[in-house]
């Protein structure tokens, strides 16, 4: 059928609820500088997962761009409430 079957969708669920709790979050350094080069990148990524990995976050899927990145998690519904 459709592409939004309940199989692809792919919801998470605790104790009383179902949910899928993602985010798509685009960084740019001032004026768009081309910083993100030269290992800058991968530290960054490296930061990113870490801190992921602390928040009990999930990354989907990452892009480092010189001028950019693109970022996109899904986190536990607790810990956007809260």
């Amino acid at each position: 059928m459709g592409a939004n079957t309940a199989s692809e969708r792919k919801f998470k669920s605790n104790n009383n609820l179902v949910y899928s709790c993602k985010y798509h979050v685009v960084w740019c350094p001032k004026y768009r500088r081309k910083v993100l080069v030269n290992g800058v990148d991968t530290r960054l990524k490296a930061i990113l997962s870490e801190v992921a990995a602390e928040r009990h976050a999930e990354i989907i899927e990452m892009e480092v761009m010189p001028d950019h990145t693109c970022t996109c998690g899904a986190v536990q519904v607790c810990a956007c409430v809260g």
